[in-house]
C-alpha cells in the first residue's frame, strides 16, 4: 500500500478494509466483520475536509458525507476506534467529531463498539 492522500483518509481506509475483508469472504474464508481503527479520526481529504467542516456541527458534516457518497456500507460490521486524538481540539470540537463518527457508523449500518482517545488498550 502507498499513501495517496496528503492528509488522513479515513473514508478511503474504510473502503479499502471493506473490499479486503469481503474479497476474503467471497473466497469462502470466514471473516469476522470487525474493524479496529487506530487513528486520530480527523479526515483531511478534499472530499471530506473535517478541520474546515468541524464548526458546522455533526449533523451538517453528516449531510456533507451523504451528499458526496462518502458513507461506506458496513452492514454487520463492528468498529473499534482507538486513539481518536484530542490534539488541537477543544472538548466541544472533540465531542462534535465523536458525534459525527457515531452518526456515520450508524448510517453505514455498523456498530460503533468503542471510540476512545486512549492509544493503548488492555486485553
Amino acid at each position: 500500500m502507498t499513501p495517496i492522500a496528503a492528509g488522513t483518509d479515513i473514508v478511503g481506509g474504510l473502503w479499502h478494509m471493506k473490499a479486503l475483508l469481503e474479497s476474503e469472504n467471497a473466497k469462502g474464508t470466514p471473516v469476522e466483520r470487525q474493524i479496529w481503527t487506530f487513528s486520530d479520526m480527523m479526515n483531511e481529504t478534499a472530499a471530506l475536509p473535517m478541520p474546515a467542516l468541524l464548526a458546522t456541527g455533526p449533523e451538517n458534516m453528516m449531510d456533507h458525507a451523504k451528499r458526496n457518497g462518502l458513507v461506506v456500507p458496513l452492514n454487520g460490521y463492528r468498529v473499534h476506534v482507538i486513539g481518536a486524538s484530542t490534539r488541537g481540539l477543544t472538548p466541544q470540537a472533540w465531542n462534535i467529531l465523536k458525534a459525527f463518527w457515531s452518526a456515520y457508523f450508524r448510517a453505514a449500518g455498523a456498530e460503533l463498539v468503542s471510540y476512545s482517545a486512549e492509544d493503548s488498550i488492555l486485553r
